[in-house]
């Protein structure tokens, strides 16, 4: 990450802070809102042919595993002809798990570059090339990503992952989840 794209994230974080904070946690209510109303509409997505799937990056741990998980279901069922595992530090260790529990790794492709969901779909879309692909993320995470996916006309088919974390692990990924949807907001206005 270069200083100028340090500078301008700060300066970003500096403006979603001021949002929440002038409108008294306003505009944080309405955006966890919206995830909840979004997550609630989204149906799997389902498809007969195989399609490549896109794992979205995210802090070692047990996200990312589910997230890994995921694409590995999706293999197993024969729905996955691919993986693409998005994420500047973890591509390489979702890999490594991806192939401890069962995927092949010929099937696995990595994008290292991406710090942002914004990120991991821009810089994933040369290697899907315009195909049909499965998103899979954690339900909480997938209302922003689509509405990326559709700002990138990109064909995303939702693989929803029901998250087994404690409810109080669930409602801090709800939270910062507003929080990236006022950021979105402030980049592109919702409409």
């Amino acid at each position: 990450m270069t200083i100028d794209s340090r500078r301008l994230r700060r300066i970003q974080t500096a403006k979603t802070l001021a949002a929440i904070g002038m409108s008294g946690g306003l505009t944080w209510l309405a955006a966890t809102t919206w995830v909840l109303r979004r997550q609630a509409v989204i149906q799997q997505g389902g498809r007969a042919m195989p399609m490549p799937g896109l794992v979205l990056g995210c802090r070692p741990g047990p996200a990312l595993h589910r997230r890994v998980r995921g694409a590995i279901e999706l293999y197993r069922a024969g729905a996955l002809t691919r993986v693409i595992i998005s994420g500047y530090g973890e591509a390489a260790y979702a890999r490594s798990f991806a192939i401890e529990n069962g995927l092949p790794d010929a099937c696995i492709q990595l994008e290292t570059q991406a710090r942002t969901t914004l990120e991991n779909l821009t810089f994933s879309q040369p290697v899907l090339l315009s195909n049909p692909f499965w998103l899979i993320t954690h339900r909480w995470h997938m209302p922003r990503a689509l509405w990326m996916c559709q700002d990138l006309s990109m064909d995303a088919h939702p693989y929803l992952l029901n998250s087994p974390e404690t409810p109080g692990n669930q409602a801090r990924a709800l939270a910062r989840e507003g929080v990236s949807v006022i950021h979105r907001w402030m980049e592109r206005p919702l409409l």
